[in-house]
């Protein structure tokens, strides 16, 4: 059985994917991820957001969970 779950993930304009810290994230999971837009907007306009939030954009990405068995 599978488990989709719809999240965005931050990219660089350079569309690097990366992490809470603005470093280059080695895959996919260890992106910043948000569930929702105004998380987001939140948090690059916040304290610890980038300096140029115009350096950033928004990807949509899908999870897919799937059940294994042991």
């Amino acid at each position: 059985m599978e488990s989709h779950s719809a999240s965005i993930v931050k990219r660089r304009s350079d569309g690097a994917m990366v992490t809470l810290r603005l470093e280059i994230a080695k895959d996919i999971r260890s992106a910043l991820r948000f569930k929702h837009v105004e998380d987001y907007e939140t948090f690059i306009h916040g304290h610890y957001g980038p300096e140029d939030p115009t350096d950033y954009y928004l990807q949509p990405i899908e999870i897919i969970y799937k059940e294994v068995k042991p």
